[in-house]
């Protein structure tokens, strides 16, 4: 008779622990997750990218939609912006690598397309102010949680990385006359 008791403990504790995935425990767990891709992406080869890729899918494909109605903007933002860090860590390389190789001309375009971009940018920003300021509370969240991320010592290191290699690249792309 014990021994059915137990059993039944056991049962009911494997029912909890597989049961729906809360609100709460999915930030948490992709907060961590994202956390764990910035300490040790340098590490990781195709088959833990690959591995990774499967983690997020299955989290934005399947869960996410089950607990999407019950969050905030905010939460929707934080995990919004982590989704899009863990990307920046993943195809950080690719796209250094990408820019490294471009020819004159790629580059050429570039510039052209930068002052459209500027333009266009100043356009949408003018027609957008007005839901800006909706959600300013969640950007003003924003903000300081990625303050808080930015200001960590290996973010910082990453980035003076990252902005030495761009630096370079624009000073390389200031050198290349355009042809009229």
């Amino acid at each position: 008779m014990k021994r059915n008791g137990w059993l039944l403990v056991i049962i009911s504790l494997l029912a909890i622990a597989c049961g729906p995935v809360t609100k709460k425990q999915f930030i948490a767990e992709h907060e961590h997750f994202v956390a764990q891709v910035a300490v040790d992406y340098e590490n990781y080869d195709e088959d833990d990218w690959e591995e990774k890729n499967d983690r997020m899918k299955e989290n934005w494909e399947e869960v996410y939609p089950e607990i999407e109605d019950e969050m905030s903007m905010e939460e929707k933002t934080e995990l919004t912006a982590d989704a899009v860090r863990y990307y920046l860590y993943q195809y950080r390389d690719q796209t250094l690598h990408m820019i490294d190789q471009a020819d004159e001309r790629h580059l050429e375009i570039l510039k052209e397309n930068m002052q459209i971009a500027t333009e266009a940018g100043v356009d949408f920003v003018d027609e957008m102010l007005p839901y800006f300021e909706e959600m300013l509370p969640e950007f003003e969240a924003l903000a300081k949680k990625l303050e808080k991320q930015f200001n960590s010592k290996d973010f910082q290191r990453q980035l003076e990385k990252s902005l030495d290699k761009l630096k370079d690249r624009l000073e390389e792309m200031e050198d290349i006359e355009i042809e009229d």
